[in-house]
């Protein structure tokens, strides 16, 4: 105790002692150094940087650091390759021509299909730098891959021609996409023709024969030469059109011009393969297209072949005088000029299948407009088929300057549809005498009017066009058309009322089709509910005639178990039951099966119509039981039902989703809607 108190008051006074001490001051930390200046290089390095990750300017900036060649910027730009917008991408990958080390990536780009063909194309003129290597080879590459597309295989045809034009005939021997079957097209109506021809000038009435033996001997010449000298299949189409244009266009004509000799035909059908067949042999080596541009302008010719004629059709048959033969070689003058314009102009062309629903949607309003306008003062004739082809023509034409997209072209098609109906269905009401002048302007303007507002609704509305929508519009009208027909027929109601009925499936459907961008039932729902709404109908139709009553009561038991059968079917299908549709649909296969199966084989054994009716009633029902019950083994709980797709509708939040729903409270419950709101 006495050492611990010593070692202690010791401790103390040395601590005592050390405070005492004075503290010296801390030391001043050095200044910093200066920092270095950036030189004029490191400074534009950075600037063209800045200038490269900036949203506007960005090509600008791959252009300056491929002047200043800085290895330091080498990653950057390949980065920007692959990862920014084709136009930044396509100005980095050429600044990347400066760079010798970035070789091997450009040759990889100018292959890669996933690339934008700026890019590639960017990248392949790159390699034409001095210090690149491996270009010719990339390209020749790239030229023998048939997924590219033809306008790209010609821009990359284009640089090797300028940069490596003894590489050209390396390229030019691959075949991308075998020719033979398009050759042989071309062939073989030449040499039937050729030896139908020379059958009929030779007076032997040999003209069939001499067709089949040289179409035969036409085929299989088509077949060696493309076997022994390969050819593209777009040159080998371009040969063949031009050819068969030229038969098709010279016979035409030589009929127009010597209508009362049979000599006509063939020399003009021989004249005009003459220069078809030497047309095409002669621009098929320039040709950059593929089969499908040789058959777009195949249809753009068929198109002016029909304008022309159908419009020398309308004009003969209001009192210009011209022989009819003027309409064959009118048509023959207008399918040569078509397939000239689309030869020409097809290859540049990047079709998809939106242009062929605007091309439709085109076709079908000029044949429209051709039917139903209210023209009294001069016989239409030809006037659908005239405006038809104009309006094929005139959507082809403008193709390239207007960019529509898909379901705004489908929901044209739908409203002009609709809005016709409903047009001329307001006519008849407005005059129920017959097709009258009002009837047709009704038919105009309700068509004119609802292509404007399907595509209207389809524009503004966001999202694609779904098959669900048109499956449930479809059934809609169909479903209308059914009730309507059905129950005219049995009540019998004033012709006057005809517009209404004619009216009210086409409003069915048009409601159907406008309400689509707020709800979305599924295609297999759809199909279910509408599958027992026709079950519904068969049950009613044997109750009927196994009341033995008469046809009008048949009917109506038919209609309106129909419809309990639909509603049944919706209630099935809904949020209170929820149904699969493998279930309903397995079951409908097994009910159909058990009752045709019991009505036959009851028709063994008697001739009367009750008993097998009777069969056919239990046999589907036990069919339906089976099917249900296998059905419910094979289902996997795909996700299915009735949503709100909120997404689609301007101002709505991304998360919203609203369904509908069976609300319990009390004792019952009712209809209603469940929302949850997962992001704003």
């Amino acid at each position: 105790m006495l050492v611990s108190l010593s070692a202690l008051s010791l401790l103390l006074s040395g601590n005592a002692l050390a405070q005492e001490e004075p503290v010296p001051a801390p030391a001043p930390c050095p200044a910093p150094a200066p920092c270095p200046a950036l030189s004029d290089s490191d400074e534009a390095l950075l600037d063209a940087l800045l200038v490269l990750l900036s949203d506007q300017d960005a090509p600008d900036g791959a252009q300056s650091l491929g002047a200043l060649a800085d290895p330091r910027a080498l990653w950057v730009l390949r980065h920007s390759v692959t990862t920014r917008s084709p136009a930044i991408a396509a100005a980095a990958a050429r600044a990347l021509g400066a760079f010798p080390q970035a070789s091997d990536d450009l040759a990889a780009w100018v292959t890669r299909t996933i690339l934008a063909d700026d890019v590639r194309v960017a990248a392949a003129e790159a390699l034409t730098r001095p210090g690149q290597r491996g270009g010719a080879e990339a390209l020749i590459t790239a030229l023998g891959d048939r997924h590219n597309s033809a306008a790209l295989r010609q821009r990359l045809h284009s640089v090797l021609a300028e940069a490596w034009p003894e590489r050209l005939a390396q390229a030019d021997s691959q075949v991308v996409q075998d020719g033979t079957a398009a050759l042989m097209l071309g062939t073989t109506p030449a040499l039937g023709y050729a030896l139908a021809a020379t059958g009929h000038f030779g007076g032997t009435g040999l003209e069939s024969l001499g067709a089949l033996t040289g179409a035969a001997g036409g085929a299989t010449l088509g077949f060696v030469l493309g076997r022994t000298r390969p050819v593209e299949a777009g040159q080998a189409a371009f040969f063949s059109t031009s050819g068969i244009t030229g038969l098709t266009t010279g016979t035409l004509l030589g009929a127009w011009a010597d209508p009362d000799s049979g000599d006509g035909p063939w020399v003009g059908g021989l004249l005009g393969g003459m220069l078809g067949y030497g047309a095409g042999l002669a621009g098929w080596r320039g040709y950059q297209g593929t089969p499908g541009d040789a058959l777009l302008a195949s249809g753009v010719g068929l198109a002016g072949g029909a304008f022309a004629g159908s419009a020398v059709s309308l004009a003969i048959a209001n009192g210009v005088a011209l022989p009819n033969e003027a309409v064959a070689g009118l048509f023959g003058l207008g399918l040569a000029g078509g397939v000239a314009v689309g030869h020409l102009t097809a290859p540049g062309r990047d079709l998809s299948g939106n242009d062929v629903v605007l091309g439709l949607a085109g076709m079908t309003y000029g044949a429209f407009l051709g039917t139903a306008l209210p023209a009294q003062r001069w016989d239409r004739a030809g006037l659908p088929i005239t405006l038809a082809s104009g309006g094929s023509l005139l959507v082809y034409g403008l193709g390239p300057v207007i960019d529509v997209p898909t379901d705004v072209s489908g929901g044209g098609l739908t409203g002009l549809g609709f809005g016709a109906v409903i047009g001329g269905g307001l006519g008849m009401l407005i005059d129920p005498g017959g097709r009258s002048t009002i009837e047709r302007a009704g038919v105009t303007a309700g068509g004119t009017l609802g292509a404007a507002a399907g595509a209207g609704l389809a524009y503004y509305v966001d999202g694609p066009l779904h098959l669900d929508d048109a499956v449930l519009t479809g059934l809609t009208a169909g479903w209308a058309t059914w009730q309507t027909i059905g129950w005219a027929s049995i009540l019998d109601p004033d012709p006057k009322l005809t517009g209404l009925l004619v009216m009210a499936p086409a409003v069915a459907g048009a409601g159907t089709a406008a309400a689509s961008p707020l709800f979305t039932v599924q295609f297999g729902d759809s199909l279910s509910a509408t599958s027992l709404g026709l079950w519904g109908a068969y049950l009613g139709t044997v109750s009927g005639q196994l009341a033995h009553s008469d046809a009008d009561t048949t009917l109506g038991l038919a209609l309106g178990a129909s419809d309990l059968g639909l509603l049944g079917g919706a209630l099935l299908v809904s949020p209170i039951i929820d149904a699969s549709p493998t279930v309903v649909g397995v079951a409908d296969a097994g009910g159909v099966l058990g009752g045709s199966t019991a009505a036959l084989v009851t028709a063994l054994f008697t001739d009367q119509t009750d008993p097998m009716l009777v069969a056919s009633l239990v046999g589907s029902g036990l069919g339906a039981t089976g099917g249900a019950l296998v059905g419910r083994i094979l289902d996997r709980q795909s996700p299915r039902g009735t949503t709100a797709r909120r997404s689609g509708l301007p101002g709505w939040p991304v998360g919203l989703v609203v369904k509908p729903a069976w609300i319990p409270h009390d004792d019952t419950g009712s209809f209603g809607f469940q929302a949850s709101l997962s992001s704003w």
